[in-house]
């Protein structure tokens, strides 16, 4: 039974016309008409008696006047209980990120949000990948920082934002000396895994390997800078994004991989909420800020090119094509830098698969891209470009 039905039949019997309702309430005689007509039937009582010189409430209407009264006002409390929280809710984002990303990013970011959005109250959540997906799902976040998988982006919308590289993190004294470190390397050896789900990145590198590869995996439960400390130890090697190691001082080796690993990095919110107002200000606040740090003029105007030292890689491709950790594509070019549905990147990644094949067929030449470093980072983390490298 909708209250606005109710309502309008009461309206019909205080001024005891269906002309004078109709007006009064914005409606046409006859949609009012058959307003009325809809609750009799609804109710199977006759609540109207229609004359020549009006209507009145019938007996059975009459009866049924206070409790009528009673619904109306109940459903008027409750739509103005619903619209304060709508206000309140505009006044306030909770945001869920990596603790790399709090670190990097979210200053700047939520500087550049609040300066244009003054009153709203932002909060931050720290949690795994799996963590921050269902968190957005369930609305206990409005948005989320992420890598992206495509299993868990079902009813979630995704805005790339950056392309982040993966790297081979090894104690000041292994023996290792080359410039990139294959993936073969970490067999059989001690490998810590970062927590925090990072194994979801970390794992299809593994996997993707031939033959696969299989570490002797110590799972962790702390943060960057204890794990990275482990490392300086000599208890293991790890992988580390760049992200993770930017301004941290550290004696360890930061190497790239061989082949080359990544993680796409993005921001997800519920597919159904990307029309809210604060939501769409904190994504182009978002995309803004993190196109001015990496000069990338094409993710500040909302699209997703490429950062500066990373391979071109051909986006059309899946992820196992590139060792891509995570499952998701590159985002330059094909996606032209707008949000990708969940449903669609997953229907997706079939189709990438039978266009790799026809790329390595047609192109067997172009099918591996090499980096080597051309200087330091913080600690001994290194900066890459790419650059075509004969094999040794």
């Amino acid at each position: 039974m909708e209250s606005k039905k109710i309502k309008a039949l009461l309206a019909a019997a205080e001024t005891g016309s269906l002309t004078a309702a109709a007006a009064q309430l914005g409606y046409t005689q006859a949609g009012l008409t058959q307003m009325m007509n809809s609750v009799e039937n609804e109710l199977g009582l006759r609540m109207l008696v229609r004359g020549k010189h009006g209507v009145r409430l019938s007996d059975a209407g009459q009866s049924l006047l206070e409790p009528m009264r009673a619904f109306v006002a109940a459903a008027e409390e409750l739509e103005r209980g619903v619209e304060r929280q709508r206000e309140e809710d505009r006044s306030a984002i909770r945001i869920g990120a990596y603790a790399s990303i709090s670190r990097q990013w979210l200053p700047a970011i939520l500087s550049e949000f609040l300066r244009e959005n003054r009153g709203i109250d932002a909060s931050i959540s720290v949690g795994s990948i799996a963590q921050m997906y269902q968190s957005v799902k369930n609305e206990e976040l409005d948005c989320a920082f992420v890598s992206c998988h495509p299993r868990l982006l079902k009813g979630l919308t995704l805005y790339p934002l950056h392309v982040d590289e993966l790297l081979a993190v090894l104690p000041p004294d292994d023996p290792f000396a080359g410039e990139a470190f294959p993936i073969e390397g970490f067999s059989e050896r001690e490998f810590l895994m970062p927590s925090l789900g990072f194994d979801m990145d970390i794992d299809p590198l593994f996997a993707a390997a031939q033959p696969p590869v299989t570490p002797r995996t110590r799972y962790t439960n702390m943060d960057d800078t204890a794990l990275i400390s482990m490392v300086e130890h000599g208890l293991g090697r790890t992988i580390l994004s760049r992200l993770i190691l930017q301004g941290v001082s550290t004696e360890v080796k930061a190497l790239p991989l061989d082949p080359p690993g990544f993680r796409s990095l993005g921001l997800v919110i519920s597919a159904k909420r990307q029309g809210e107002h604060v939501l769409r200000s904190f994504v182009r606040s978002t995309r803004a800020t993190i196109g001015a740090m990496y000069g990338d003029e094409n993710t500040s105007n909302g699209r997703s090119g490429r950062p500066e030292g990373r391979p071109l890689l051909s986006p059309l491709l899946p992820v196992s094509a590139h060792a891509v950790g995570g499952g998701c594509p590159l985002f330059p070019r094909v996606f032209g830098g707008a949000a990708l549905d969940g449903a669609e990147v997953a229907a997706g990644h079939d189709r990438r698969f039978l266009l790799l094949l026809l790329f390595l067929f047609l192109f067997p030449a172009h099918a591996h891209t090499s980096l080597r470093p051309h200087g330091t980072a913080a600690g001994s983390a290194r900066i890459l470009r790419p650059r075509s490298r004969r094999r040794r």
